[in-house]
């Protein structure tokens, strides 16, 4: 008879070898287990991986984002589940408060949120959108995602309690610039064709006009002005974001494809 497990914690790859190490080590001595879905890496992410003698490397194809994550689901063991991306680490802060809140048995949450601090170029931002919560530790039984979204797909939980804690994930989500533009582009072109997919229209003026809402929204109101220029940089490519995307959208009308 196997032991039960209290946590898993689920890790999506693809070519992650230069940042899986720092993510897999913060993991230690939290997770009950560690199930790594790999997708096809060519670089030494899974050689990594199997270093581990408490990680599960299941090698997978790449069906899209929302039918991926809900794999984390179905293949891990734990009652809790811990989302955690190979860019992403867990702060000491964090994995203490995490173990102490899974020793209440007592209480009725079934999912937290945890917020980011996002390493931007070295340095650590929480203003516009770079420290925000997302719910990434829940009840396995009570969650699943929603399949068709193809990009940042959400945890739909079943009598949903949820808590915030107050330590962060140590996020670092691009090696260099070039990195930065890539994400950025590949993100608005999957967060197009989810659009496309449902028959939504844009046109260039809706682009722009959304795009320098988009800017405000980030730069002044979420108040990455704070974050110096770090903090306008990450503005410009939110607003980018958003008008590569309704811009996709436009296009694909006149060319049946993005």
């Amino acid at each position: 008879m196997t032991n039960p497990i209290n946590l898993s914690a689920v890790i999506l790859t693809l070519n992650e070898a230069d940042r899986i190490k720092p993510c897999l080590e913060s993991l230690q001595e939290l997770a009950d287990e560690i199930l790594v879905l790999d997708c096809g890496s060519q670089d030494d992410t899974v050689n990594i991986c199997n270093q581990y003698p408490n990680v599960n490397v299941v090698e997978t194809d790449w069906p899209g984002e929302g039918i991926q994550r809900q794999r984390m689901i179905d293949l891990s063991r734990g009652e809790w589940l811990l989302w955690i991306d190979a860019d992403e680490r867990v702060s000491p802060e964090l994995k203490q408060e995490i173990q102490q809140k899974l020793s209440n048995t007592t209480s009725n949450v079934n999912a937290y949120d945890i917020k980011w601090s996002t390493i931007y170029f070295k340095q650590a931002c929480i203003f516009g959108g770079l420290g925000d919560s997302h719910i990434r530790l829940f009840k396995r039984s009570d969650a699943q995602f929603d399949k068709d979204q193809l990009v940042h797909p959400k945890v739909h939980l079943n009598n949903k309690k949820v808590e915030t804690l107050k330590g962060r994930l140590l996020h670092e989500s691009f090696r260099n610039y070039q990195h930065l533009l890539a994400k950025n582009i590949d993100y608005s072109l999957r967060g197009a064709q989810q659009k496309v997919n449902k028959n939504k229209s844009a046109s260039i003026p809706e682009a722009l006009l959304r795009s320098l809402w988009r800017f405000i929204k980030v730069y002044l109101i979420d108040l990455g002005i704070l974050d110096g220029q770090r903090g306008f940089l990450n503005a410009v490519m939110a607003a980018q974001y958003v008008f590569n995307k309704y811009a996709a959208i436009w296009a694909s009308k006149h060319t049946n494809q993005l």
